[in-house]
């Protein structure tokens, strides 16, 4: 799976990199506040492209992608010790582990925030299918189950397949990595998740 993050738009279904509800969110908190400094966790080869807007430094955190795109200033890795006013994790923390969150707490300025979207309700136990479209508009299949902790996640297309693991973390699992936290749900399962510094 590594090597295929860096071709995520050509291979993963065209609703994973459309603008969302936490895109929305993201753009109405730029509009509001004033920061300087931005770390996007787990942006891929494109970065997370709301974060654009900010008139800010922004920095990836995303071990699977070899340099950060031409418009943020570089990469960190999960060592570093700079602090952000706002660390972004898009459709990523549930590839992160409870002590990987941990991290974060340490990564946000006094008065920053730490936002990501996830899911609250676990997924089926049984897999589930459903038919996707990539960028080339080429149809296949996407199926997940959960096991255990972990989602198994498989992307089936006529011409390649692609198959990883996820974390599915409860909100407990949430509190434990942050301490407090504010969320909000939208649609049938899904959460935005603040942190405050």
């Amino acid at each position: 799976m590594q090597n295929d993050w860096q071709k995520y738009r050509d291979f993963f279904p065209t609703r994973y990199f459309h603008p969302g509800e936490f895109d929305e969110h993201i753009h109405q908190f730029l509009k509001q506040k004033t920061v300087s400094t931005i770390l996007d966790i787990g942006g891929g080869a494109f970065g997370t492209e709301v974060l654009k807007s900010a008139n800010a430094q922004v920095y990836l955190l995303d071990p699977y992608i070899e340099k950060a795109p031409d418009w943020m200033v570089g990469k960190v890795d999960e060592n570093h010790s700079m602090q952000f006013d706002l660390v972004v994790c898009r459709g990523a923390i549930n590839y992160l582990t409870l002590e990987q969150m941990q991290k974060i707490n340490s990564w946000i300025k006094n008065g920053g925030v730490f936002m990501a979207n996830t899911f609250l309700t676990p997924p089926s136990t049984s897999w589930v299918e459903r038919e996707v479209v990539n960028q080339a508009n080429i149809k296949g299949k996407e199926r997940y189950r959960l096991q255990g902790n972990v989602v198994e996640h498989e992307l089936i297309f006529p011409d390649y397949e692609i198959k990883h693991e996820f974390f599915y973390h409860d909100l407990d699992t949430y509190y434990k990595a942050f301490g407090s936290l504010s969320y909000k749900t939208h649609g049938k399962n899904s959460a935005i998740i603040q942190v405050f510094g």
